[in-house]
This record gives C-alpha cells, sequence and structure tokens, in this order.
C-alpha cells in the first residue's frame, strides 16, 4: 500500500514548497529512494577525487623521460572517465532517481575507457606484458560500473526510478540521507583521526621538535587535519544523534572551514619550499596542487548533497518533517562495502591468471607474495562483498550477515595488525606500539560500525512511520 514516507520535489532547492510524493518501495527496510541519493554522494566525491589524481598523473607523463604519447592519453581519459562518474553521481544528488539512466552513460564511457587502455596496454607497454595482468587491469576498469549496472536492476528501484520518471520529480528518502550520511562521516572522520594522531605520535616519539623545521610543519598540517577530522567526526554524531538539520548544516559548515584551511595551510608550504628547487619545483607544484585538491572532494560533495536535501536550511524553503530511516543509514554503507571488497576480488583474480600464466607466476614469486595473507584477504572481501550486497538492498536476513561482516573482516583485521607487529619483533619501541594500536583501531572502525547499526536497527511499520515524524528545528 502507497503511503507518504517519502517526499517529492518538481522544483529544484529554493523554487517552492514540494509537495508529498507516494512510497512506491515495497520492502519496509528500504528507505523511500532506494538508496541512490547517497549512491550519488559517494560517486561525486571520488569521481572528483579521481579525476585530479589523473590529472596529476597527466602532468608526470608529460614530463618523465622518455615522453610517451600513450601514457600522456591513458592518463587523459582516466580523467575524463572520471569526470563522467563525478557528474552522473551529482546528477544523482540533484535529480534523485530520476537521473539513474546517467549510470548506463556511464557505464558505456568506462567500457570505452576500459578497451582503449587494454588496447594501449598492450601495444605501449615495457617489454612484454603478461597478457593475464592486461586483462586484469581492464576487467578492474569495468568492475565498478558493471556492478552499478546490477544494484540498481532490482524490482523496488526499478520502482522508485520509473516513479520518478512519470511525476518528473525527486524522491528522496524519509530521512532525506542524514542517518547514512552520518555514519560515512563519522566512520571517515575516525580514520582521519587516527591516521592524523599516528604521524603526530610517530613524530613526537622520534624526536620531531629536535629535527628542524620541516619536522614541525609536518606537526602543524597533521594537527590541522585533525581538526579537521575532528569537525567531521562532530557532524557525523550529530546527524546521528539529532537529525536535526540546522544543526548539522552549521557543523558541516566548520567541517568544510577546516578542510580549505587544512589543504590550503598544506599547499602553501609546498608551493613555497617548491619555489626553491627551480624548473622541477614548478612541476612539483603542477602535480601537488591536484592532488591536495582531491582532499576537499568529499567535503564538498557533502556540502553539496546537504544544500539539495536540506532546502529549508539553505534556502529557506520548509519540506515536512524528517522521519525515522528505514534502514539505520545502512543502506549508504553498501556502496562503501562493495567498492572496497571489488579491489581484493581483483587481486584474487590476479592470483588466480598466475596459475596459468606463467610470466604473472614469476611475477607473484618474485614479489614473495604471502599465501596465507592473500587467503585471509580473499575471505574478507567476499564477506565484504555480501555484506554490501546484503545492506545496500536491505534484504530480510541482512542482520546476521552484518554481524558475519564485523566479527570476521574485524578479526582479520586485527591479525593482519598482529602479524606485521610480530613481524617487526621490537615491542620496546613505543612508535612500534602506537602505530600498531593506531591500526588496529583503524581496521576495527568500520565493522564496528556496520555491527553496531544493524544491531540498533528497529522495523518500522506503515503506522508507526506516519506517527514518527521527527521536528526539523528545535
Amino acid at each position: 500500500m502507497d503511503t507518504l514516507d517519502g517526499f517529492f520535489s518538481d522544483d529544484a532547492p529554493g523554487e517552492g514548497l514540494p509537495p508529498p510524493l507516494l512510497r512506491v518501495v515495497e520492502n519496509p527496510r528500504l528507505p523511500a529512494d532506494g538508496g541512490l541519493g547517497l549512491l550519488g554522494a559517494l560517486m561525486h566525491a571520488a569521481g572528483s577525487a579521481f579525476a585530479l589524481l589523473a590529472l596529476a598523473y597527466t602532468v608526470v607523463a608529460l614530463v618523465a623521460d622518455g615522453l610517451s604519447i600513450s601514457m600522456v592519453l591513458l592518463a587523459a581519459l582516466s580523467a575524463g572517465r572520471s569526470v563522467v562518474h563525478a557528474r552522473v553521481g551529482k546528477s544523482l544528488v540533484e535529480q534523485g532517481p530520476r537521473a539513474a539512466d546517467g549510470l548506463n552513460t556511464y557505464a558505456l564511457v568506462a567500457g570505452l575507457h576500459a578497451a582503449l587502455c587494454l588496447v594501449l596496454g598492450l601495444v605501449s607497454l615495457p617489454g612484454d606484458p603478461p597478457l593475464a595482468m592486461v586483462l586484469v587491469g581492464a576487467l578492474a576498469l569495468m568492475a565498478w560500473p558493471l556492478l552499478l549496472l546490477v544494484l540498481v536492476r532490482t524490482a523496488d528501484l526499478r520502482r522508485v526510478i520509473a516513479a520518478a520518471r512519470e511525476h518528473e520529480g525527486k524522491i528522496v528518502g524519509e530521512d532525506r540521507g542524514l542517518t547514512a550520511l552520518g555514519i560515512l562521516m563519522a566512520v571517515g572522520g575516525v580514520l582521519m583521526l587516527v591516521m592524523c594522531v599516528a604521524g603526530v605520535a610517530s613524530l613526537l616519539l622520534a624526536g620531531a621538535l629536535s629535527l628542524g623545521f620541516f619536522a614541525l610543519l609536518a606537526l602543524v598540517v597533521c594537527g590541522l587535519f585533525g581538526v579537521r577530522a575532528w569537525f567531521g567526526l562532530q557532524a557525523g554524531r550529530v546527524a546521528l544523534r539529532t537529525r536535526d538539520p540546522q544543526r548539522f548544516a552549521a557543523t558541516l559548515d566548520r567541517f568544510n572551514a577546516l578542510a580549505v584551511i587544512s589543504v590550503g595551510v598544506t599547499g602553501l608550504i609546498v608551493i613555497v619550499i617548491m619555489l626553491f628547487a627551480g624548473l622541477r619545483g614548478f612541476i612539483g607544484i603542477a602535480v601537488a596542487v591536484p592532488v591536495l585538491l582531491a582532499g576537499l572532494a568529499w567535503p564538498r560533495a557533502v556540502r553539496f548533497y546537504a544544500e539539495q536535501n536540506l532546502p529549508e536550511v539553505y534556502f529557506r524553503d520548509p519540506l515536512p518533517g524528517i522521519r525515522r530511516p528505514r534502514d539505520a543509514g545502512l543502506t549508504g554503507l553498501g556502496p562503501v562495502l562493495l567498492a572496497s571488497s571489488l579491489f581484493s576480488l581483483l587481486g584474487a583474480l590476479g592470483v588466480g591468471f598466475s596459475w596459468i600464466d606463467a610470466d604473472l607466476r614469476r611475477l607473484f614469486e618474485a614479489a614473495e607474495f604471502d599465501a596465507l595473507a592473500g587467503s585471509s584477504a580473499i575471505v574478507g572481501a567476499l564477506v565484504t562483498f555480501a555484506a554490501g550486497w546484503s545492506l545496500f538492498h536491505m534484504i530480510e536476513r541482512f542482520r546476521p550477515v552484518a554481524v558475519v561482516y564485523g566479527v570476521v573482516v574485524g578479526g582479520l583485521g586485527v591479525w593482519s595488525v598482529a602479524v606485521s607487529l610480530a613481524a617487526v619483533g621490537d615491542l620496546r619501541d613505543p612508535t612500534v606500539v602506537v602505530v600498531a594500536v593506531l591500526q588496529a583501531v583503524a581496521a576495527l572502525t568500520l565493522p564496528l560500525a556496520v555491527l553496531w547499526q544493524a544491531l540498533r536497527h528497529e522495523e518500522v511499520g506503515e503506522d508507526a512511520a506516519d506517527a514518527d515524524l521527527a521536528e526539523a528545528f528545535d
């Protein structure tokens, strides 16, 4: 039965009061937009970051000794594909499910990019590259777009997309994605904070205060990024605990300001240092600037998502009250888990090809590939993929799958840290111990977040959902 659990807008933010939209998804655990809004935000951020990194690599390819036109072309093509990736994600945020056709466009562009990379790799890579390695690389380039096409072929998502096209409007979730966004920001904040604390601790334990000017600059940079991470964590906490759009927007603005300051100060330090290196310094600046700007991709994508989904804050346009999320924010974690699992699974595919390709097998043998570590990585990737798929579609038995993911992947993460610590062997070195502890915290962050939210999830019935209108303002 259709209910008024989604919100519908024929207008862009700031152009009028949107009427409500009938909820068309049948799965009671899915948000009204099927999770496509948050998927768009993630694609927007990732595509923007990869486009800037590809631009940096294009500069490197242009100035490298023995200029290779094919490598420059590969880098430029990758940048173009990433721009399309970001634009499709941005359209999903702006228009909701009715922009889902953009995923087909992205898949087509990605297919052409993979085919060109395959051809260029075979004809231009130095030496005689193993065919299996080139094929795995091409498959890796197609894995994510193919997965996206499969993800949106479920009955519920097809129903949402069809409804959005019929009404020519935007469907948003009951809580407008605030819960899922809060989880992602909290997890990202913890991970960045751990890295910054590890950097500061390592520098201080190594005697940074007596190591000179550059060590002090490194401390300043770590401190700035640490403050940025803290505000990202706070924005996630506000979204999870209050679902108050005004408080969330205020914390998000501080997070964005700190992101700009941290990247700006780091960029200024890099530019000043590079200016003393002559021509190579200018080349270094041309490479460093896009790399640093990539660090703003996530903050800017989150701000754009908030502007599009919280018009009462940014444009003074009221929307119906924010309701309890059907999915406890878990749908937004699905694409993150799926993307992370693909890298490990494709690595496993490369190992599998090594058994039938002698050249590739020799490469793994030369790298002293650890079979036990590789096997555990494959198990972790398979469990992660299953969890990502289950959470994005919020299948009926998502909770046991999430519990298995949290226990297995969290345990494997701690085990890998313990193995590395045992290999180092010197537990008397405080730097080694501190870094190992922080690595364990980082390895546990996402699995524990998934486990916690899955266990806290409560089924929201139709009557309860209609009655549980949260106040948008204090």
